[in-house]
């Protein structure tokens, strides 16, 4: 039988596990606790709990924080949406869609999001389909400004700043400028006058600093000038001229087997076309033989 001094050891040993226990689980959430949370996890967990206002909450500080790439910048609009939606405000959920859809003008409902809920994304898609322009940018050279020409196209009005990053082509590094959003913005850009091709990539962002539009990246750009000569395989010695103009003579016609299958071709229709011809007079001809008929 257990002395009363082992069993009181025993219950005190019980006792200090369980305080251990308690005080490393409580040591635990403090930590999380000082950890920064993500606004759109948190929105995320949120919204796979079905606690709309949480939702709404958390996609809002998600989408103040800023920072986010059009495809999060997406989701958080639909987060918001579908929030507003649940909670009965039409209007705001409608409002978040239109701006999902100016983003991204193919982006989808979860399928989980119940019919209830969708109308307002359906008007928002019937607002957006219904505008002549979308959100995006057009970038040419202003060879005059010796610049990037950046003309923003905005409908809904959510661009803020633009951002365009340029360099010559073949150069490394690019030079990046930022202008407030206008419908044309001028990037300098030292040689653009005379370059031929010009790499770039252009961010427009929205008040929080998301990126409502992304064109190209740091290692993905696009190009813009002239384009590019192509050589071809027995030109007749002529060089690539700027533009992607071929100068310098080429050969005789005569050397071009092109010219000879064309000729062929000319011949033979035309001796059919005579054949046809000579084979339709002789129906017409009338038969000739030796008997003649007198009259008495």
């Amino acid at each position: 039988m257990m002395r009363a001094s082992q069993r009181t050891f025993v219950a005190v040993a019980l006792l200090i596990g369980v305080v251990i226990s308690a005080s490393s689980a409580d040591a635990q959430r403090r930590r999380r606790g000082s950890e920064p949370v993500d606004p759109l996890t948190a929105a995320e967990q949120a919204y796979t709990e079905v606690d709309f206002e949480q939702t709404l909450e958390h996609a809002g500080a998600a989408l103040q924080a800023g920072g986010h790439t059009p495809d999060r910048l997406v989701r958080i609009y639909m987060l918001l949406g579908v929030s507003a939606a649940a909670l009965g405000d039409a209007e705001g959920a409608r409002d978040f869609f239109q701006r999902m859809l100016a983003v991204d003008p193919e982006a989808q409902l979860d399928d989980t999001v119940p019919p209830r809920l969708r109308a307002p994304y359906l008007e928002a898609r019937g607002i957006v389909s219904a505008r002549p322009e979308q959100l995006g940018v057009e970038v040419g050279i202003a060879r005059a400004q010796s610049a990037i020409r950046v003309a923003l196209i905005d409908p809904f009005q959510m661009a803020r700043t633009v951002r365009v990053h340029a360099r010559i082509e073949g150069q490394v590094q690019y030079t990046d400028v930022e202008a407030e959003a206008e419908a044309e913005v001028l990037a300098p850009l030292d040689g653009a006058a005379n370059a031929d091709r010009i790499e770039y990539w252009v961010e427009v962002l929205d008040p929080y600093g998301n990126q409502v539009v992304l064109v190209g990246s740091e290692f993905e750009p696009r190009t813009v000038g002239r384009v590019a000569a192509v050589a071809v395989p027995g030109g007749g010695g002529g060089g690539a001229g700027g533009g992607g103009a071929q100068e310098g003579g080429g050969g005789s016609i005569l050397e071009d087997p092109l010219f000879w299958i064309i000729s062929a071709g000319v011949v033979l229709v035309a001796g059919g076309v005579v054949a046809g011809v000579l084979i339709d007079q002789s129906s017409h001809v009338p038969v000739q033989t030796g008997v003649s008929f007198g009259i008495p």
